[in-house]
């Protein structure tokens, strides 16, 4: 899976609280989840949303200021963003997408629904 989520997720988490290496262990678990869902040819931002909150509410995160939801949510507003899909809910990414490795075909294949759009790409 594409190093920027990974590094998105921990740069947001760092950002909010402080650095640990729990925030570290919580994007590479999700990025993880990410890729084995896209392997299984899962590849709607929905799902993949409750593939995450549903691993990561099996990995021990008490030492982190985040639950698994706040995770996912995460994960799929930088899936959209990397498509160029932005929401006033969602944060602007903290890195470059231009300059990150790309996710693999997501602006061609993934199905993604936002709230008064239904856009099967």
């Amino acid at each position: 899976m594409p190093a920027f989520l990974q590094d998105e997720i921990t740069a947001w988490l760092d950002d909010e609280w402080i650095p640990r290496q729990i925030h570290r262990d919580i994007a590479i678990r999700a990025s993880k989840t990410i890729k084995e869902s896209w392997d299984r040819g899962d590849k709607e931002i929905t799902s993949m949303l409750f593939n995450i909150a549903n691993d990561l509410s099996t990995f021990d995160m008490r030492e982190s200021d985040v639950n698994a939801w706040d995770i996912a949510n995460k994960a799929s507003d930088l899936m959209l963003q990397s498509m160029g899909r932005f929401c006033s809910c969602s944060q602007a990414p903290q890195n470059n997408f231009q300059s990150a490795e790309p996710l693999p075909s997501f602006d061609k294949s993934v199905k993604f629904y936002l709230v008064g759009d239904a856009t099967d790409a």
